[in-house]
């Protein structure tokens, strides 16, 4: 499964009468969700709307995140040194990148 292709951004569109956050990408040829009424200073809808822009960035950020820390977990192995505090995040990028790929439940 492979999602599109980044940047995502964030319009504003009527649908059907009320102005609604729309996530875009391929400058405005592809919807990705669109949420509902727009209040871009207090409403939930808003965040959820920036956090979903991001997602293909911060997908990326914690693959080179768990390549990084995987890396750190090989060579602390090797010197026999515990990593009690890198492993748990470790597992949790692996968690969360899977879910991101479809693989989670």
């Amino acid at each position: 499964m492979k999602h599109t292709q980044a940047p995502w951004k964030i319009g504003v569109v009527k649908y059907p009468k009320d102005d609604c956050f729309c996530v875009m990408a391929n400058e405005g040829k592809i919807g990705i969700a669109m949420l509902g009424n727009v209040d871009i200073k207090t409403n939930e809808k808003a965040a959820n709307a920036f956090l979903i822009s991001a997602a293909p960035e911060l997908l990326e950020a914690c693959k080179s995140a768990s390549i990084a820390i995987k890396g750190l977990l090989k060579m602390m192995a090797e010197v026999k040194h515990e990593s009690f505090a890198w492993k748990p995040i470790y597992e949790e990028l692996q968690r969360a990148i899977k879910k991101a790929e479809g693989g989670a439940k």
